[in-house]
């Protein structure tokens, strides 16, 4: 069972619309979609329920409703809440179709993780990551959050939606084409300070918010950013608080990873460092993802 691709979200306010590409060649007998609220903890350990629907096997796209479907009344998303979404493409047994959320005649589904929270002001389409495995906290490193984002093209923008702290870093997943540009959003007056190597010379550039950067010609498979001014009161576990643009050398695909900075770091970032996070954290491709395949 493949998995569902290019996850992107759009509107603004707590109706978002989320979108998702599936691999050619392969159609579902049913879409599944479910949205965890990260907030409220069964005593399972896992977060609730707060939706779950099935939809057409053709289905790429759903819009989250205003009110709770099991309480009319109630808004079913805060505009300040953390939510996951989860995407199940589903083959039930003999292709018929999936009753209700029963559970009984799926043979097999794969199931893929996405962490959103609701926007506001004027936002462009951002594609979601998956969120991996949280580090030990003394390395000042938070979860590394990883994409899969399906035929980006040499020139092309996409915006992505990191975890924010006070800076993060970026790399590119094995076989992806070299970042080109990179563009940050204006949540602050004063410039960022962008990292990354040119040969074996580590250069710090400052850089305005809402200006396209342009890497040295042939790109770049790794950088930092840093000079987030916490002033700016970025929510560290809102994943759509600071959205990024970024261009590549070439056309393919983006696997890559961004790992936020949750706390100020003394020593300035080594060449080799820089040189590590290019080759090990983009090596990590899709063994981090939150995701399985199951067989009922």
């Amino acid at each position: 069972m493949p998995f569902p691709r290019s996850v992107t979200i759009s509107n603004t306010g707590t109706t978002p619309t989320l979108s998702w590409t599936v691999p050619s060649g392969f159609t579902p007998d049913v879409v599944r979609v479910v949205v965890y609220d990260k907030s409220l903890t069964r005593t399972n350990g896992a977060n609730d329920v707060i939706l779950s629907t099935a939809l057409a096997s053709t289905a790429t796209t759903f819009q989250i409703p205003a009110m709770d479907p099991q309480h009319p009344t109630q808004p079913l998303l805060k505009d300040t809440g953390q939510y996951v979404l989860n995407v199940q493409l589903i083959e039930t047994r003999g292709h018929v179709p999936l009753v209700g959320n029963s559970n009984s005649n799926i043979l097999a589904r794969s199931s893929s993780f996405f962490d959103f929270s609701p926007r506001t002001g004027p936002q462009p389409v951002a594609f979601l990551p998956t969120v991996g495995p949280a580090p030990d906290p003394s390395t000042g490193l938070g979860a590394p959050y990883q994409f899969s984002v399906a035929g980006v093209k040499a020139g092309q923008t996409i915006f992505v939606d990191p975890l924010v702290a006070i800076g993060y870093k970026y790399a590119i997943g094995a076989g992806d084409p070299k970042f080109a540009s990179v563009l940050l959003p204006a949540v602050q007056n004063n410039s960022f300070t962008l990292n990354f190597l040119a040969g074996q010379s580590l250069i710090h550039q400052l850089i305005a918010p809402n200006m396209q950067f342009f890497f040295p010609e042939g790109g770049v498979d790794a950088f930092d950013v840093t000079g987030i001014d916490p002033s700016a009161n970025l929510d560290p576990g809102n994943v759509t608080a600071f959205i990024t643009g970024l261009t590549f050398v070439g056309d393919g695909d983006f696997t890559g990873t961004m790992t936020p900075l949750i706390e100020d770091l003394a020593a300035t970032p080594e060449p080799a460092t820089l040189l590590l996070l290019g080759t090990t954290v983009a090596g990590l491709g899709f063994a981090e993802r939150r995701r399985y395949r199951r067989k009922i």
